[in-house]
């Protein structure tokens, strides 16, 4: 079977995941090309806690487990979350 997914955001993808993992023939749509959101890529600790595919599939992610924020005047400071979470690609 073919089927079209118009959108590809997070839903989207997914179920295009899901379903072309079934077997089926899926075409993904959307009206953009991919492109770098900043934060756009960034899945919680409790997402991933809650969704297993998430933190478990084969889908390249960095998983960030502490920060480095840095100022103008060049200050830094590292945090680490409580837990970790994932920035996957947009592009990949």
């Amino acid at each position: 079977m073919r089927i079209a997914i118009i959108g590809a955001g997070p839903a989207g993808s997914h179920l295009a995941h899901q379903l072309s993992r079934k077997g089926f023939d899926v075409l993904l749509f959307d009206a953009r090309e991919a492109w770098e959101k900043p934060c756009g890529g960034g899945v919680t600790s409790k997402a991933l806690r809650e969704f297993d595919f998430l933190r478990d599939g084969g889908t390249p992610k960095q998983m960030i487990s502490s920060l480095s924020l840095i100022s103008a005047k060049e200050n830094k400071i590292t945090v680490a979350p409580r837990h970790d979470f994932a920035v996957y690609s947009r592009r990949n």
